[in-house]
């Protein structure tokens, strides 16, 4: 069964530490810029971890804990078969959206039923889970691509040393962006474990 009360709390649980970390004068800068890239990682992966039992269960025919169940176009026994069918993936699991989901799910699910398409067609979601991914990608990689990648999307790194965590602590909406990106990844949870209401 698909249920995100485990990464909502983590998300909360994360927030909370941050603020606790960085209204604590005597906790040195460095520190604080290490745990606040940390914690975005932490959330991240956990996010995709969350996306990928989710799209496994929903394409195999199991619920959520909300009581949605999604229709599908092709049936699936389980996420095994699932894999089976779709064996260019060579991984445990169906990674992300960028990676299989959101090309996937078009297939499984019926038009307008998708529930991995209400992410990708709202634009401050996709935009905020990509940004996530991209400053995930470069604080674990640190090469080109990643960092070509952070400079392309993320703004105001076009030169100079990548600081993903003077980034993750820029204002906007009286919000710092490692608190709306860890929002959107909630939402996103939220949305997937009970999309009937989102459906046109």
């Amino acid at each position: 069964m698909v249920d995100n009360t485990t990464f909502l709390q983590l998300i909360n649980d994360e927030k909370r530490n941050i603020s606790v970390v960085f209204s604590n004068p005597s906790i040195d800068d460095d520190i604080k810029h290490k745990l606040i890239e940390y914690s975005l990682i932490n959330c991240v992966v956990s996010f995709q971890a969350f996306i990928s039992n989710c799209f496994d269960s929903y394409a195999s025919g199991t619920g959520s804990s909300s009581g949605y169940t999604p229709q599908r176009r092709l049936g699936f026994e389980s996420p095994e078969h699932l894999h089976s069918i779709f064996s260019a993936v060579k991984k445990g699991y169906i990674d992300t959206f960028e990676n299989g989901i959101k090309e996937y799910s078009k297939f499984i699910f019926p038009l307008g039923k998708d529930p991995f398409a209400l992410i990708v067609q709202d634009a401050t979601l996709w935009s905020n889970y990509n940004k996530a991914r991209i400053i995930r990608n470069f604080l674990m990689h640190r090469s080109g691509l990643s960092e070509k990648e952070y400079r392309d999307n993320i703004p105001d790194n076009t030169t100079g040393d990548i600081k993903p965590y003077l980034d993750l602590l820029k204002m906007k909406n009286h919000q710092t962006l490692y608190t709306q990106l860890l929002d959107s990844l909630a939402n996103i949870t939220t949305i997937l474990v009970n999309p009937e209401p989102y459906f046109t």
